[in-house]
């Protein structure tokens, strides 16, 4: 395991590519995601989440780093796949909510739906926002994309520890029972109703990362609670 690295990425103090630059400038830039893939595939969950740093991943934790959303597949796998093969010029949220729902919503649920999992998608760490455009699927979603399906399986199950409240979740579940919505309450200044619903997805995304079998994660998520 490169420590550094683990560090760097998980921590979020830095972007991927400002990694790159500052520290593996002197490979390519695909060599550099083979490279970051193969140290979080060969890495086990407690061990990234060692790296984590509690007090700077706490201050990372507001409303726009809190996900909500309905499948963790249309936030992660399929929505690079769907974002690797269109014009990003001519695709919106609303054109990602048609593709994931049923033909009779309206444009204002198609918007919702496809911008709660494009941020998701973001928080993993394959989208990029820009003002000149909604969205688009980034050089590291290009490359997750194109990985076998097990590994792609393995690190996008392992990234959802970048998103600082459920590593800052299982920190706290590492030595003592924990509410998700206390936490929320706590950490942000969001409705007593959309704190249920995004503890509800951090549920999810928990779930998704006890899928790794690692022993040490397994216990802390049993002394997690929802509400």
């Amino acid at each position: 395991m490169e420590k550094l690295l683990i560090k760097l990425y998980f921590n979020n103090l830095e972007s991927i590519e400002q990694i790159y630059n500052k520290k593996y400038s002197h490979i390519s830039l695909e060599e550099f995601y083979e490279l970051l893939c193969k140290n979080i595939f060969e890495t086990d969950c407690s061990m990234i989440l060692k790296e984590i740093d509690f007090e700077s991943n706490r201050k990372l934790i507001n409303s726009k780093t809190i996900p909500q959303f309905s499948q963790f597949s249309h936030g992660s796998f399929e929505l690079i796949k769907i974002l690797s093969s269109v014009d990003f010029l001519e695709f919106n949220y609303i054109s990602l909510g048609k593709i994931f729902l049923e033909n009779n919503k309206n444009d204002g649920a198609y918007r919702k739906y496809g911008e709660n999992h494009v941020k998701l998608a973001s928080l993993l760490g394959y989208v990029t926002f820009s003002k000149s455009f909604n969205f688009k699927i980034n050089s590291y979603g290009v490359f997750i994309n194109e990985l076998d399906a097990n590994f792609r399986d393995n690190i996008n199950r392992k990234n959802i520890l970048r998103i600082p409240i459920v590593s800052h979740i299982l920190k706290e579940a590492s030595f003592k029972e924990v509410s998700i919505y206390e936490i929320l309450k706590k950490s942000s200044d969001l409705s007593e109703s959309t704190i249920k619903r995004r503890a509800s997805s951090i549920k999810t995304l928990l779930k998704e990362v006890q899928k790794l079998n690692d022993i040490s994660i397994a216990e802390a998520i049993g002394r997690i609670y929802e509400l």
